[in-house]
C-alpha cells in the first residue's frame, strides 16, 4: 500500500486499516511495512478495502485477487504478471522527473514457480489521460524478448505510461501495468490527481473460456486538489466490448469515492 503526496511517499503519515470483503478473505496486515499477506479465499473472487485517514482527508483502495483454476489433468495454473518497480513518478516545478525512469519485469508463474519471461514489450504514453499512443522502442536493444524493460518519460507533457506484455512473436497481450505522473503543484496551487482504486478485473472462467457467471465490478474513482478531495464525476471514454454494460454511476462526493 503507498500513498503519494505529489511525489513524496508518505504513507506513514496515514492511519491505514483494512476492510474485509465479507467472510471470503483473510490476512493479515503488517502496518509498519503497509503490506498485506492474504491466507484465506473461499471465493472466486474477493476484495480488501484498504481505509486510509488523515485529518480530514479520507480515500480508499480497494486490493481484490481472484483465484485462478489448475488445467486439464492437474496441470498447474500459469499466468503472466507485468511488475513496475514504481506506481507514480513525479514531475517537479522546475521539469525534472523523480525517478528518471521506470523499469517493468515481466514473469512468468507456473503453479509455485515464478520465473523472468522474455516478452514483447509495448509501451504506449497519454498527454491528455485518455488517448494513448505507441512510442517507437527500435532503438532501445531489450524491447524485443527480454524480461526487463527500463524507459523514461519522453516529455514532460506525459501524465501517464502505459507497459504491455506480448507473448514473443504473437500479439497476444499477458498483462499490462500504468504508472502515472504526479505533479507538484505551482507556488500556493496545490496539484491536483485523479485515479481509480482498480486498473484491472479478472473475470473466472471453466476450462473453456465461458465465464462462469454473471458478475459486477465496482470501480471507485476519485480527485484530490492536494490532499482535498474534490467532487469528482467520471464517464465511460468508448464503447463497452460485447457483454459487458454500465449497471450505474454515482458522482463521487468530497468524502465518498464512487463509481
Amino acid at each position: 500500500m503507498f500513498i503519494y503526496e505529489g511525489g513524496e511517499d508518505v504513507t506513514d503519515e496515514w492511519t491505514i486499516q483494512p476492510s474485509y470483503d465479507n467472510t471470503t478473505i483473510g490476512g493479515s496486515w503488517d502496518s509498519a511495512n503497509h503490506i498485506f499477506t492474504p491466507d484465506v479465499l473461499s471465493a472466486d473472487v474477493a476484495y480488501v478495502d484498504f481505509n486510509c485517514t488523515k485529518v480530514a482527508a479520507k480515500l480508499t483502495a480497494r486490493y481484490t485477487i481472484t483465484k485462478t483454476k489448475v488445467g486439464k489433468d492437474g496441470t498447474p495454473a500459469t499466468f503472466h504478471e507485468l511488475v513496475p518497480n514504481v506506481y507514480a513518478i513525479n514531475l517537479d516545478v522546475n521539469g525534472i522527473f523523480s525517478p528518471q525512469n521506470v523499469t517493468f519485469t515481466s514473469y512468468k508463474v507456473e503453479g509455485d514457480t515464478k520465473d523472468y519471461y522474455g516478452a514483447r514489450f509495448v509501451i504506449a504514453e497519454t498527454t491528455d489521460g485518455t488517448t494513448y499512443i505507441d512510442k517507437d522502442l527500435s532503438s532501445m536493444t531489450n524491447n524485443l524478448s527480454a524480461s526487463i524493460l527500463t524507459y523514461p518519460p519522453s516529455s514532460t507533457a506525459v501524465k501517464a505510461i502505459r507497459c504491455r506484455i506480448y507473448e514473443s512473436g504473437t500479439n497476444i497481450m499477458l498483462d499490462e501495468q500504468t504508472v502515472v505522473v504526479t505533479r507538484d503543484g505551482e507556488t500556493g496551487i496545490d496539484g491536483i490527481s485523479a485515479g481509480l482504486s482498480n486498473y484491472q478485473d479478472v473475470i473466472p472462467c471453466n476450462e473453456n473460456g465461458y465465464a462462469i457467471g454473471p458478475r459486477d465490478f465496482a470501480i471507485p474513482y476519485y480527485a484530490y486538489a492536494g490532499v482535498t478531495r474534490l467532487q469528482v464525476d467520471a464517464a465511460i471514454a468508448s464503447t463497452l466490448p460485447s457483454g459487458l454494460r454500465q449497471k450505474s454511476n454515482r458522482s463521487g462526493t468530497p468524502d465518498t469515492s464512487s463509481g
